[in-house]
């Protein structure tokens, strides 16, 4: 998804819709998460998580289904332990210098 942006006196600020959108989209991943989890009859927290897309969009996901996880029960390291991210240099760890704030979580020591 790409951010929208307006002119607004002056400066380039980014529409106050953008954040709404990225809060519908990981409601609805969420919910199809846990959809998925009802018909298969298996828990959250037993799960493993390949994020193919590691941007801000994908990344909020990730925290966003990380979070839940926390709630229900496990630690915020181990939550962290079943998340593999992948974007476009691979998968990502610790150790790269190109990455974004909302990725470095997320990134695997080697």
């Amino acid at each position: 998804m790409l951010p929208i942006f307006l002119k607004n006196t002056g400066e380039i600020k980014p529409r106050p819709l953008i954040k709404m959108i990225f809060k519908v989209q990981e409601s609805s991943y969420l919910g199809g998460i846990f959809g998925s989890l009802d018909i298969s009859g298996e828990k959250l927290t037993d799960q493993v998580y390949l994020c193919y897309g590691g941007g801000t969009a994908g990344a909020g996901i990730a925290a966003r289904v990380l979070r839940e996880m926390v709630s229900e029960g496990l630690s915020e390291e181990e939550a962290y332990k079943r998340f593999f991210m992948v974007d476009k240099q691979g998968l990502l760890f610790d150790d790269m210098d190109d990455l974004t704030p909302e990725q470095k979580p997320f990134a695997k020591k080697r």
